[in-house]
């Protein structure tokens, strides 16, 4: 009866141990959560809704990797940088955020690793950069109004903009982080004659004598991208300058507003993996995700006006859609890219020049 039993007991503990050997072999995520995570800084609302749809949930999908958002906005750099400086990293990866803040901050990122990131061949050459992989493209261009401007009879150059005699209206420029300030004051260069490629060093006593003759004429200093939309569908302004995909997202709801593309600012916000990271293979796999064609498109389709850095993309949209947008090569051969490499390393001096004037 004894050794019966003892036969009974052998055979449990077998049955158990094999059970166990089971339950230790198999991923964390068969049991509900997932073995890995990554955590992005985003922007929240409908832009982190967008990039959910296109880049987190295809990614989540084929890895089984629990993406998390992080909604940071106005201080996601200095919050970044006390990460990094206590060793207490929460965050993997900084979602698209302009190159001059990327260049800027640069000691808080991962370097690329591109036996990882493979997805470059149709990208931006601009937006393949040593700590950064290019989001998406933006722009700041000249909005106006068509029941003011019909059938092309806007201002078209920023010298007609300046022109508010030939083009008379209320006009509206951006008072509004680094691109405003650096937008404006290039946009008063090419005014007064001096071409897109001749622009750095800036000129400033050019730039602001320029400024000087638009200012009265400004009737509204815009501060935020839903203020720009606001002023321009309540008609309080008929020309304006401002962000393509907010000009776009006007025109697709319907309103009066057209675009002009023609020496419009070109410029590229990136991703890029923060320094520290545990998961830094896996958030370099994600990096390369990013560029994949089929999602960028996808972003665009959600994001109305947000275009693409992968060219690639546009075999993924409908051509009547993919005009629209800021990078397709008929769009983009109209404007001028902004270095943003130099507008990291002169911010300061550029701001504390555009508050001087601004507040005079």
């Amino acid at each position: 009866m004894i050794r019966e039993d003892t036969r009974v007991w052998a055979y449990c503990l077998l049955l158990l141990s094999t059970f166990l050997v089971v339950i230790v072999a198999q991923p964390f995520g068969a049991f509900g959560a997932p073995e890995k995570q990554l955590v992005v800084a985003t922007w929240g609302g409908a832009w982190t809704k967008a990039e959910q749809k296109a880049f987190h949930e295809p990614f989540e999908k084929e890895t089984g990797v629990k993406v998390i958002d992080v909604t940071s906005v106005g201080d996601r750099w200095s919050k970044l940088r006390t990460q990094v400086q206590s060793g207490n990293v929460e965050w993997d990866i900084i979602s698209n955020s302009g190159l001059a803040e990327m260049y800027r901050n640069k000691d808080l990122l991962e370097k690329v690793d591109y036996s990882i990131v493979t997805n470059t061949a149709n990208v931006a050459k601009e937006s393949v950069g040593e700590y950064f992989v290019g989001g998406v493209f933006e722009s700041l261009n000249i909005a106006y109004n068509r029941k003011k401007f019909p059938e092309g009879s806007h201002p078209k150059t920023w010298a007609e903009f300046w022109d508010v005699k030939k083009f008379p209206g209320a006009r509206s420029l951006p008072n509004y982080g680094m691109i405003g300030r650096f937008g404006n004051i290039l946009s008063a260069l090419i005014a007064d004659g001096v071409p897109p490629d001749k622009l750095l060093p800036i000129d400033y006593d050019r730039a602001f004598k320029k400024l000087d003759q638009i200012k009265p004429y400004i009737n509204v200093w815009w501060t935020s991208g839903s203020q720009f939309q606001q002023i321009l569908r309540d008609e309080e302004v008929v020309l304006a300058a401002g962000w393509d995909g907010r000009i776009m997202g006007l025109v697709k709801q319907g309103f009066p507003i057209n675009i002009e593309w023609n020496q419009g600012h070109a410029y590229i916000t990136s991703w890029a993996v923060v320094k520290g990271t545990k998961n830094k293979e896996l958030a370099m796999r994600f990096l390369n995700s990013v560029l994949d064609p089929e999602r960028q498109a996808v972003m665009s389709k959600e994001m109305g006006g947000c275009a693409p850095t992968n060219v690639k993309a546009f075999g993924y949209l409908d051509p009547a859609e993919g005009i629209k947008l800021g990078s397709h090569p008929t769009n983009l051969s109209k404007m001028f890219k902004m270095n943003m490499e130099f507008l990291a390393e002169h911010q300061k001096e550029i701001q504390e020049r555009w508050e001087k004037w601004i507040g005079k």
